[in-house]
């Protein structure tokens, strides 16, 4: 929805107006919980269910309302993509600004009543005046009252089961076709990392991002690919931390407690961790398939794990329609998919050849991920604003 949805600024939290997008996902909730007996469905068992961005958007329904669903569902799917680590809408005021500048309300006395004015096709263009204009949910003090971090740690979040996946190399997509995929010094990793993820870090934090994501062809994304699918000397680096940060950031966090019942789609750079309320179920899948094609990571990329979830003879089918109906993935003559835990954090893998699934566990990276997580609480990432990553 990026501007009509979740445009940022002081003026917009004032009038309470923030993640107005949520608002609307969590109204379309209630309207199934109405209404979803006319079409056959149970009321107490929804799903809710969301990929890339729409993870996102489950992942901070799971905090809403002090961690309370309110009956709206009683599970959730969370596929390649997390909660992010956000800061106060308020600091998204020069994005406001500049969108208000490109309607043509910024001398308006009431910029938000101008704005409520302007024509669909005006508003649309101000939201592509900038290529990389980014909307996302950031804490407006009633739908998100705090850093997603902090809830987590302060255990408001909802008691449900949760299947949690992503794919080995979700970041060569964000790579290859943003102005991430233009870096190729070590200056310029540096620049990106201190400008576009922790500004207001010091050298010496930065300092150790590199050195935890150092410019080695063979360690970065897509992984376990040796020296090929480097696009450039720094593609593999940017594209193995811009999916540290991403949207595996709070998965884990939520998912290594006792607390969720999920698979996850296993990939090879594991979530952030951190605990979680200790009866949390959770279920965590990684998907590694397809790892000998080229330069995206076997076509391991962002979201290329759909065709295999809704293609009807995917063995990872079966385990989400049990998930569904019975809140426990696990059943038949599938290899068992055992609870997500702190102290038994195994993945459900898939690999090449297509049928192929094992167990795997989820020690990816912990040291790095653990820093960034860290960081991510001292810093948190912006994402409202105009320019960027």
């Amino acid at each position: 929805m990026s501007a009509f949805g979740f445009l940022p600024g002081r003026e917009i939290k004032d009038a309470g107006l923030g993640n107005l997008g949520l608002q609307d996902q969590r109204e379309a909730m209630r309207w199934v919980q109405r209404y979803i007996r006319q079409f056959g469905g149970d009321p107490t068992k929804v799903t809710i269910w969301g990929e890339s961005a729409g993870a996102q958007s489950v992942g901070l329904h799971l905090l809403a309302n002090n961690g309370d669903p309110g009956g709206l569902f009683r599970a959730a799917f969370i596929e390649s993509g997390s909660l992010f680590p956000t800061g106060d809408i308020s600091l998204g005021q020069e994005c406001f600004d500049a969108f208000v500048s490109n309607t043509g309300c910024q001398g308006a006395e009431d910029k938000l009543a101008c704005l409520r004015t302007v024509p669909y096709a005006n508003y649309t263009a101000a939201m592509e005046a900038s290529l990389v204009y980014q909307a996302s949910a950031e804490v407006d003090g009633i739908f998100l009252v705090d850093n997603p971090l902090n809830l987590i740690a302060a255990g408001k979040i909802a008691n449900i089961p949760v299947i949690n996946g992503c794919v080995d190399d979700e970041g060569t997509l964000f790579t290859i076709f943003t102005s991430a995929g233009n870096i190729s010094t070590d200056a310029e990793f540096r620049a990106s990392v201190q400008n576009d993820w922790f500004p207001e870090a010091p050298s010496n934090v930065i300092d150790q991002i590199l050195a935890y994501y150092p410019a080695n062809v063979t360690l970065g994304s897509p992984f376990g690919t040796g020296e090929a699918n480097a696009a450039n000397p720094e593609y593999k680096r940017v594209a193995g931390m811009r999916f540290s940060k991403h949207p595996r950031d709070i998965s884990s966090t939520l998912w290594q407690t006792d607390k969720t019942s999920g698979p996850t789609v296993s990939l090879t750079a594991p979530e952030i961790g951190m605990n979680r309320k200790p009866d949390l179920q959770t279920n965590s899948p990684a998907y590694q398939r397809f790892k000998e094609l080229p330069l995206f990571g076997s076509f391991k990329y962002h979201s290329s794990d759909n065709t295999a979830i809704y293609n009807s003879d995917n063995n990872l089918v079966n385990y989400m329609i049990r998930f569904v109906n019975d809140l426990d993935p696990s059943g038949g003559s599938d290899l068992a998919w055992p609870k997500y835990t702190r102290d038994s954090p195994l993945l459900l893998t898939l690999l090449d050849p297509g049928d192929t699934l094992e167990l795997s566990n989820d020690t990816f990276r912990q040291t790095e991920i653990a820093y960034l997580r860290d960081l991510m609480v001292q810093y948190p990432w912006q994402f409202n604003k105009y320019g960027g990553s």
